[in-house]
């Protein structure tokens, strides 16, 4: 067998060697990727949570303070009222049915937010759901590249050194691995 046939082989034979390594770190990589992916999108799943938990409290002090504000203002109308010998009129009533109105317009206000807001959280949560597919499918993909690129370097590897090992052996060499024998004159597998 000729050294250059030889050498040929053996460098084959390292190419697969360090395609086979490159594809199982390109594999770890992606994996360690996909991970962190992942965490980054639970720390902004969670800062979602703390958010959103923060919008509703400020919207339950706002609507407690529309109900302070609704009896203060009760509370000085009928003083007023009384003040004047008018607790009994017709004014009184307007004006406790005007600040019930506004109390009650406030009231509704806050409460649209606060449902605008719950369904701004709920649309952020489920495209995190769908970052997270994404990164899924992402490694995915990158795994069957991975061992794609793995079984086309074994493949280009096969026809050299299925020759070199040929040649070693006594067979007639070729791009298949058939047709070679450990012992001159043993079994033949073709």
């Amino acid at each position: 067998m000729d050294p250059i046939s030889i050498m040929m082989g053996t460098v084959s034979l390292i190419g697969l060697g360090t395609s086979i390594f490159g594809g199982m770190q390109q594999h770890k990589g992606a994996e360690q990727l996909a991970a962190a992916q992942k965490n980054i999108v639970g720390l902004e799943q969670q800062e979602d949570q703390v958010r959103r938990t923060a919008m509703e409290v400020a919207s339950r002090r706002s609507q407690l303070e529309v109900i302070r504000r609704n009896q203060q203002a009760q509370s000085q109308a009928l003083a007023t009222a009384t003040g004047q010998g008018a607790q009994y009129g017709s004014a009184l009533a307007g004006a406790q049915a005007s600040i019930q109105g506004t109390s009650l317009t406030n009231l509704v206000g806050l409460q649209q937010n606060l449902a605008s807001g719950e369904q701004m959280f709920d649309i952020n949560a489920q495209i995190s759901q769908q970052r997270i597919a994404e990164i899924n499918a992402q490694t995915t993909m990158n795994t069957g590249q991975g061992l794609s690129q793995l079984g086309a370097g074994i493949m280009g590897a096969a026809g050299p050194s299925s020759k070199m090992f040929g040649n070693l052996f006594g067979g007639g060499g070729g791009s298949s691995v058939g047709g070679w024998s450990p012992v001159p004159g043993g079994l033949t597998f073709d």
